[in-house]
């Protein structure tokens, strides 16, 4: 008998002798209801059935113009098509070397995050934290170990990600909502980590002429390929915004006119009395940490969801969600 083929060998595979195929149950969301679902399957074939992989016994093994074809012992066969299979996440596109993220840096592209040897002693090193700190570019101290994780190159202490999107100007977008005669529209995040969260928001504020999302360069959610995927392409499509403070960008969007809007739970006004059709900057906190007091006491306005039943507070991509579509609710209707 052949070696077991594991999904991720089966594209590359195009014929194959007598053995085996293992498929994950967990990917294929292999049950009973499966065998319905695709009857080529036929049980003879199978030898061996556990919680997490179904094995297969094949005489012969080949690809159809992406479907997989089983042949079994009696010259039976099943089909399979490889869209089915468990593909491999896209991995970042990954920089490395200490000049090669500086000349990255210069060149204008936009970093997602660097990871830092904190024992390395690079002459180069004052240099590229220099520009770290210009560009508010998020960026982590870490052993040696770590990187060599990442990349098994000759990093020098240096390895970083590129962000698949251009990052965007506060101040251009400001200027360029009232410019147009529109009435300017933010998402302000603080601290919010989680990539799915980040994703689901941005994917609603595409949905809600928002002009702009913006985060801090430090404790936020990475834009990642991740990011990428979980907003829906949203990302490609509206502008995000970091900065090197939050503080301050809500300080400059107060002199240039916006007001801020906090929302939490334990705010005294609610959401739905609140006029949301002047210029406005909404913020919101991470689910466990909420808002940093030292934002929050720089809210004109603090709101919050009404609530009822035992549930104390929303996701904070749904209460996004439910504030946006009020303010499109007053806006256009």
């Amino acid at each position: 008998m052949g070696r077991i083929l594991g999904p991720k060998m089966i594209k590359a595979q195009a014929k194959q002798g007598e053995g085996a195929i293992a498929l994950s149950t967990r990917s294929l969301r292999w049950d009973e209801r499966t065998w319905t679902r695709f009857p080529c399957f036929i049980k003879r074939g199978l030898s061996r059935r556990n919680e997490r992989y179904l094995f297969l016994i094949f005489k012969y093994l080949e690809m159809d113009k992406g479907v997989l074809v089983i042949t079994f012992a009696d010259h039976s066969q099943s089909y399979l098509l490889l869209s089915m299979l468990p593909q491999p996440a896209a991995r970042p596109a990954l920089i490395f070397g200490t000049r090669a993220t500086i000349e990255t840096i210069l060149a204008g592209k936009t970093i997602d995050k660097i990871f830092i040897d904190k024992a390395a002693s690079n002459p180069l090193r004052k240099e590229l934290l220099a520009l770290v700190k210009q560009h508010q570019i998020p960026y982590s101290s870490v052993p040696a170990a770590k990187l060599n994780k990442l990349t098994t190159k000759n990093h020098q202490g240096v390895v970083a990600y590129l962000a698949p999107i251009a990052l965007a100007s506060l101040s251009h977008i400001v200027q360029a909502s009232y410019e147009k005669g529109s009435t300017p529209l933010l998402l302000l995040l603080d601290g919010i980590t989680d990539v799915r969260n980040f994703g689901a928001i941005v994917r609603t504020a595409a949905c809600t002429e928002v002009d702009a999302v913006v985060i801090p360069s430090q404790g936020s959610a990475s834009i990642s390929g991740e990011a990428m995927k979980t907003s829906a392409g949203a990302l490609a499509h509206l502008p995000i915004c970091r900065v090197g403070s939050l503080r301050a960008a809500i300080q400059y969007l107060r002199t240039s006119g916006l007001q801020i809007m906090a929302c939490y739970e334990q705010a005294a006004d609610l959401l739905y009395p609140t006029d949301l059709t002047r210029p406005l900057a909404i913020l919101l906190g991470a689910e466990d940490q909420g808002i940093a007091p030292q934002h929050l006491k720089l809210a004109d306005k603090k709101v919050r969801i009404p609530m009822f039943g035992p549930i104390a507070s929303l996701n904070v991509s749904v209460a996004a969600a439910v504030i946006l579509y009020e303010h499109v609710r007053q806006r256009k209707f």
